[in-house]
């Protein structure tokens, strides 16, 4: 997805409909990360007021410095 792509969507933890962008994350699991050396790569939406994050999708890469 493009760069700053934002979208209307409804908060469940703000309970209204307010603007989230497209955003990625990385997560990174202990046991996960000692066992194979990946850490775990997030595709979602973040509201712009709370902060809350809604994961799309999710792949797992090596882990980089």
């Amino acid at each position: 997805m493009a760069d700053n792509e934002t979208s209307i969507l409804l908060c469940k933890k703000c309970g209204i409909r307010t603007r989230h962008e497209w955003v990625q994350w990385k997560r990174r699991s202990t046991l996960l990360f000692l066992l194979t050396g990946r850490v775990k790569i997030v595709d979602g939406w973040e509201c712009t007021k709370c902060g809350r994050r809604q994961a799309v999708g999710a792949r797992y890469e090596l882990h980089t410095k």
